[in-house]
This record gives C-alpha cells, sequence and structure tokens, in this order.
C-alpha cells in the first residue's frame, strides 16, 4: 500500500528505493502460481521507472518479473505492450490455447514437473508471433516447451499495442503411466 500511495503521490525515486529494500526479504525466483503481493511490488517499481524515462530493456525486465510471480497482473502485462510500443495494422487479437510443462511445489515441498494447459489473448500479426509475445512473459522453464493447441482470431485490432492482454491461471494435470 505504501508504494502504490508513493505511485500516486509521483515519488518515483523513492518508490524504487522502498520496491528495492522490500525485494531483498522476499524470494529471488517464482514456482508455481507465484505471489500478487510480490508481483505488484516489481510492477510498480517497473511503472516508476518508466515515469522516470529509465531505458525500456532495465522497464521490460522488471515488468516480466512481474509477471513470472503472477501471471496475471493486467498492470504489468500493460505495462510491457505500453514499453515496447508496438503496432501494426495486420494486427489480430488471438485467443491461444497452449501446452507446456511447468514445475510446482508438492506437499513435501519438492519440485514436480507436470503438463499444463492455459489460455492467453494476445494481439499479434499471426499466432506464432502472439505465441512469441507470451514466451517473452513466462518462466524460463514454462517458456521453453510452450506450443500451440488451438489459435482463434477475434478480429482486427490495429490501433493497439501488440503483446498478450489476457492469460488464465495454468491447469496442470497428472499424466498416468502406461
Amino acid at each position: 500500500k505504501k508504494l502504490a500511495k508513493l505511485f500516486k503521490e509521483k515519488k518515483y525515486a523513492r518508490l524504487i528505493e522502498e520496491a528495492d529494500d522490500a525485494i531483498k526479504n522476499l524470494p529471488s525466483e517464482p514456482l508455481g502460481e507465484g505471489d500478487k503481493d510480490v508481483s505488484d511490488i516489481y510492477a510498480l517499481k517497473a511503472s516508476a521507472m518508466a515515469e522516470l524515462g529509465k531505458p525500456k530493456e532495465e522497464v521490460l525486465k522488471i515488468a516480466v518479473k512481474a509477471l513470472n510471480f503472477d501471471r496475471l497482473n493486467k498492470n504489468a502485462l500493460w505495462l510491457v505492450r505500453e514499453t515496447k510500443g508496438l503496432y501494426s495494422e495486420k494486427a489480430e487479437y488471438y485467443r491461444l490455447q497452449v501446452e507446456g510443462v511447468a514445475y510446482f511445489l508438492d506437499e513435501k515441498n519438492e519440485k514436480i514437473k507436470q503438463v499444463f494447459r492455459t489460455v492467453y489473448g494476445a494481439l499479434a500479426d499471426s499466432p506464432e508471433e502472439a505465441l512469441e509475445f507470451v514466451k517473452e512473459i513466462e518462466r524460463e522453464e514454462v517458456k521453453s516447451e510452450l506450443k500451440i493447441i488451438k489459435a482463434v482470431s477475434k478480429g482486427k485490432k490495429e490501433k493497439m499495442p501488440k503483446g498478450v492482454y489476457e492469460t488464465t491461471r495454468l491447469f496442470a494435470w497428472y499424466e498416468r503411466e502406461n
């Protein structure tokens, strides 16, 4: 709440300092569905960096970190699209059903590998480009094995920035052997 207040007050440099202090005491790597509070800290820091005119690459790195902790963070998704600022007259809004592999913690706190499916909404020139935008915002271990199961165009949207607009939770299941 303190960081949000600093953002509203346009105290961006102070917000970045406070966020950096908070980040020192937080998990450095996301695992599983993530953590909304940690994500919000990174998203606010990235937003403050953008307001101060920091290099786009640095802003994107922090915004993606926010999404790594909470893939549903609409503010971080918006920031990635706006920072990249990619537009196209051919862009269409695609709903992508995607399959991939993720790692979760089980009840014994051990990493387990699971197959998942999820849905993304992305504005792109093709389903393949939409998948590339998805890969840009996902965790390393998730993006390496993503593949499109189904892509449906919802029509052209040329006046909006290209990129990911929506994500859903990862729907994982255990595969049976034999």
